[in-house]
């Protein structure tokens, strides 16, 4: 029996030890400092508001300076360690009482902290934070027709076959006049270029990866990959002057680069390189009134003479810079 009363007395003890420890554990505080963290726009909750800090959709909190018992705070660390735990936080239209059509906000960052899910769930307290407050503006969204184009990964503009429907609705700024996008992969656009891709959905960027979205999908069909075209030379190419009417027989152009504009490189195919220099000139050279108001020697880019058809058939192209034509304009006497 005595051994069982010095049992129980034993397992008291220990029980008053722990709880007095625990107590004091709990009683004792400590602060710790966040110095990465986070406020973003919550994007998905109100797809016809835009809300952002400045035109962008994050912005860097400086310092939290968080408050709690030694366990949770060790506990906090353990898991900032490990990466296991991020200090992001969401600003939402909820937060944004009185709504208006544009207004520009002055959000008590500290106080939006206090109250977050995620401080809660850590069982600290927020002493403070640095910046207290944030700038925030907030734009209604107004639906939109705008045309659809088409861009690779690097938001280059493809040129595309066909679009349907060539035009989508998409909630916007007040004004914007931009198009909206598709973008393709590199095997959407191999595949685009063999067969119709449907239910792309075309999108805006309203700033800093901000996107909205349309709700109707769209087919998009791209040109075939054309062969590339031969390199050509064409040699003892010639200029054309083209004058305007009022300088006829008042002024003898004298171009004095011509060895420089003599040979062209292009690509293009063999028939259409002999049709190119079986034009009366390759190149084009014209002169306006106001190039007869200026003294000494000019230069002005050549237009190069390719025949129409042939450019809108992606049979030939330039393949050098364009040159400049070098020339004076030499008055004529009336009896030469």
């Amino acid at each position: 029996m005595a051994n069982k009363f010095k049992a129980g007395k034993f397992l008291v003890v220990i029980f008053l030890s722990i709880l007095i420890w625990v107590w004091a554990d709990r009683a004792k505080t400590e602060t710790l400092p966040v110095t990465i963290a986070v406020l973003k726009v919550n994007e998905s909750a109100e797809p016809q508001l835009w809300i952002t800090f400045n035109n962008r959709k994050s912005v860097n909190i400086d310092k939290i300076v968080l408050e709690g018992s030694s366990s949770k705070i060790d506990d906090v660390q353990r898991k900032m360690r490990e990466r296991t735990l991020a200090f992001e936080f969401f600003l939402g239209p909820e937060q944004l009482p009185g709504l208006k059509e544009t207004v520009e906000y002055s959000v008590n960052l500290l106080d939006l902290i206090r109250k977050s899910q995620e401080i809660r769930q850590l069982g600290l307290s927020v002493q403070s934070c640095v910046p207290e407050t944030v700038s925030v503006q907030v734009y209604k969204l107004v639906e939109n027709t705008l045309n659809v184009e088409c861009v690779d990964e690097s938001s280059s503009l493809l040129e595309h076959e066909s679009i349907a429907p060539s035009k989508v609705t998409i909630p916007v700024p007040g004004g914007w006049t931009r198009p909206a996008q598709i973008k393709l992969t590199p095997s959407e656009i191999k595949q685009a270029r063999v067969e119709l891709i449907t239910n792309k959905i075309p999108f805006v960027e309203l700033a800093d990866g901000q996107l909205r979205y349309s709700n109707t999908p769209v087919k998009v069909k791209l040109p075939p990959t054309r062969e590339k075209l031969p390199v050509q030379s064409i040699q003892q190419a010639t200029v054309g002057i083209l004058a305007s009417p009022n300088l006829f027989g008042k002024y003898e152009v004298k171009l004095t680069n011509e060895a420089e504009l003599a040979t062209i490189s292009i690509k293009a195919t063999s028939a259409a390189a002999q049709r190119y220099k079986d034009e009366p000139y390759q190149m084009l050279l014209y002169i306006l009134e106001e190039d007869a108001k200026k003294k000494g020697e000019q230069s002005k880019p050549v237009v190069y003479n390719f025949p129409e058809e042939l450019v809108r058939n992606n049979e030939i192209e330039l393949n050098q810079l364009p040159v400049r034509a070098k020339f004076e304009l030499v008055p004529i006497k009336p009896n030469e």
